[in-house]
């Protein structure tokens, strides 16, 4: 069926050779073959098919005709199952987004539960189309286990607008080297006395030297309380900074937005395990198992 397809046999070239290859390259192939479907069986989830299985939006979600903001939600239980797909549909929108588009932003919280090809690159290229791209991170080590440490040096490099909070160990060493250092004038002062048969003789002086310090020192970063954040700005007139978040205590209750639309009405669990099935059967007719 595959070969019958041109595009679909150029990307199966090397499976359909093994294939054919005859019994020992064949049994090889079984074996990668029931590797990579047991690597995908975390992903037979009936609500992934559900979400996914229909055109409810168009991920270029900054056209300018239809601007869209897709929030997208992992959960610490399905994580090996949801964390795939959302990197893959982040994946998607980074690289939907074009020229003379609406401006609109990516922000990803705990990137290191996701893995995004390319992500050291991608950044920079969406600020070229006026898309910002927000992560945030608990620590350096997290990154660097899903990425490498080579991958979380591009990225961090690449994400040039850093704003730093409590943090501990490694990470803090990086953010007081990140802060830089800066020359104090230390001003040190001698006295002696020395006694003689005939009296004694007083000397003072006094000496100045410059001494570098880091503008905040690891400790500092540890010694973080709540709200308290420090960072480097690059373009600015004030390259770093340091500021305490103010408390809110309170919010505006009588808060309303005309523009927000009724949320769609929710479906039954029927509704899903249905269009579980109805894609499998789809999915017989077109390897022809059922006409």
């Amino acid at each position: 069926m595959i070969e019958k397809d041109d595009e679909s046999a150029s990307y199966a070239s090397s499976i359909l050779d093994a294939f054919k290859g005859g019994e020992k390259t064949a049994g090889q192939l079984v074996g990668i073959i029931a590797t990579f479907k047991t690597n995908l069986q975390i992903l037979l989830n009936k609500d992934l098919f559900w979400v996914l299985s229909q055109d409810d939006l168009d991920l270029t979600i900054n056209n300018s005709e239809k601007p869209t903001i897709l929030c997208i939600g992992n959960h610490p239980s399905a994580k090996s199952a949801f964390s795939p797909v959302i990197s893959l549909l982040l994946t998607v929108c980074f690289k939907a987004m074009g020229h003379n588009r609406t401006k609109s932003f990516v922000a990803i919280d705990e990137l290191p539960t996701l893995f995004i090809p390319e992500l050291a690159e991608l950044p920079a290229t969406a600020r070229k189309y006026g898309i910002s791209t927000v992560a945030c991170l608990q620590s350096n080590a997290q990154l660097e286990h899903t990425y490498g440490s080579i991958g979380a040096k591009r990225i961090q490099d690449t994400l040039v607008n850093k704003i730093i909070g409590n943090v501990e160990g490694v990470s803090a060493d990086w953010a007081s080297h990140l802060m830089g250092k800066k020359e104090k004038k230390v001003v040190s002062s001698s006295f002696s006395t020395s006694h003689y048969q005939s009296g004694r003789t007083e000397t003072a002086g006094e000496g100045t030297h410059l001494q570098e310090k880091s503008i905040l020192s690891s400790q500092d970063f540890m010694d973080f309380k709540v709200g308290a954040f420090a960072g480097r700005v690059v373009e600015s007139n004030q390259a770093f900074f340091k500021y305490n978040l103010k408390k809110v205590s309170s919010f505006d209750k009588k808060f309303e937005n005309q523009k927000l639309k009724d949320l769609k009405e929710s479906h039954q669990y029927v509704d899903i395990e249905q269009n579980f099935k109805k894609i499998y059967q789809e999915v017989d007719v077109l390897i022809g198992r059922r006409s």
